[in-house]
């Protein structure tokens, strides 16, 4: 789910290489995150209303049609391992000990690892495995669309419409 949704938000769309949409966003002063828990993937988005138009053009791609670059994925899976092998363990003691407690209390559990992943895991984990995950996962009924900000109602309606082409599947 994380190696996924920071392929989404950190990564290239089929047109645009992730230094594309860097570029691209710079002057715009826009920004993408994501943040992934347990049950919930969550993307975050920022951008003046003045450049709405152009940056919701890459977002949507990015979202809806995303690259699956070789160089982003070892780049992003690379950051993941680094980030559990190298900035968890050695520098944050109190995130690692609330994860040593979940790998206790959800031992054999999904939720018995960090949300980025195991080491073990990431290391075997292929951009099959990712694009599975988004196909099986990213639909219609497990979406929660949330704007705020000054944005037209004919915007409103393309997002929803946008976002409507992602597949039907149970939530």
């Amino acid at each position: 789910a994380a190696l996924t949704a920071s392929m989404l938000a950190a990564g290239g769309s089929r047109q645009m290489s992730y230094q594309q949409i860097l570029n691209a966003m710079f002057p715009m002063a826009t920004s993408v995150s994501s943040q992934v828990d347990k049950e919930m993937t969550v993307f975050s988005a920022t951008t003046h209303v003045d450049n709405l138009d152009a940056f919701y053009k890459i977002f949507r791609a990015m979202l809806l049609d995303p690259g699956w670059r070789q160089e982003d994925f070892q780049r992003l899976k690379d950051d993941a391992i680094n980030f559990l092998r190298v900035s968890l363990r050695g520098n944050n003691d109190e995130e690692l000990g609330k994860e040593v407690l979940y790998q206790q209390i959800y031992a054999g559990h999904p939720y018995g690892h960090h949300n980025r992943g195991t080491v073990s895991g990431l290391n075997r984990i292929a951009i099959k495995d990712l694009q599975d995950f988004y196909k099986a996962h990213y639909a219609q009924d497990n979406l929660i669309l949330g704007l705020a900000g000054g944005y037209s109602e004919a915007f409103l309606t393309r997002v929803r419409q946008d976002f409507m082409r992602l597949p039907k599947s149970p939530a």
